[in-house]
């Protein structure tokens, strides 16, 4: 190793010099030729040594990824999010209970809004075989989507939209869609976090826009399926 006079030189005999490392001085200016803040001194700080260093490097912001999870004008703790899940069988009757509880709720004055959330590739219901699926339900802005939703129209007496009801594949497409034309500005895009941003970010917004008048109260959240379902992950 070259020694170069007048900067300090680690030791890697040293365990100690191990973690030592040249940082900026405290009024942000560079170093000055052998000057240093040792990570375990008072002088380097508790950010940066143990744990709370490497919180530091691996902390992961909307602006290092750009993308953000946060719709803008969402408030944390405005909404209350009920999941209905399925057991070891599909077909239960997830969603008659689901909309008979948010009737209920709604019944009392709080603003309820449904969705229903597909782990299955299929962009919406539409091409699905009804024999093995059930009946394609058609809402008012043309989505063709789960028949739940049409449980959901009846029993709460309101009008859904395409923003009540996703798919795995819609939520795959829009995320491939927003890459190629360069939205996440080079990052790779991987499950987490965009995939399950995604999802995120889709029942806030569905929590903001609530019925259509009002934000929601309350958001019901309905995944298809049953929870052993592998292409349910992304959701659960």
């Amino acid at each position: 190793m070259t020694v170069l006079p007048g900067i300090w030189q680690p030791d890697l005999s040293n365990p100690a010099d191990m973690i030592r490392c040249t940082m900026p001085t405290k009024d942000g200016s560079n170093q000055k030729p052998g000057v240093h803040d040792d990570a375990t001194s008072p002088e380097g700080g508790a950010a940066r040594s143990g744990s709370g260093l490497l919180a530091s490097l691996g902390e992961t912001r909307a602006s290092t990824e750009f993308y953000s999870p946060m719709p803008e004008g969402y408030r944390q703790g405005r909404h209350k999010y009920v999941v209905v899940l399925g057991t070891v069988m599909s077909g239960l009757g997830k969603g008659i209970f689901a909309s008979s509880v948010a009737k209920m709720l709604k019944d009392k004055g709080l603003t309820v809004a449904p969705i229903k959330m597909e782990g299955y590739l299929n962009i919406d219901s539409g091409t699905l075989n009804p024999y093995r699926h059930g009946e394609v339900f058609v809402l008012d802005d043309g989505t063709e989507c789960d028949m739940d939703l049409g449980t959901y129209e009846r029993l709460l007496d309101q009008d859904l939209t395409t923003h009540n009801f996703t798919t795995s594949g819609r939520i795959y497409s829009d995320i491939l869609d927003r890459e190629r034309h360069g939205v996440y500005l080079g990052r790779d895009v991987q499950m987490i976090p965009h995939v399950t941003g995604e999802v995120k970010r889709r029942l806030r917004e569905l929590a903001m826009r609530g019925d259509g008048t009002r934000p929601a109260d309350v958001i019901f959240v309905e995944v298809g399926g049953t929870v052993g379902d592998y292409e349910n992950g992304l959701y659960i």
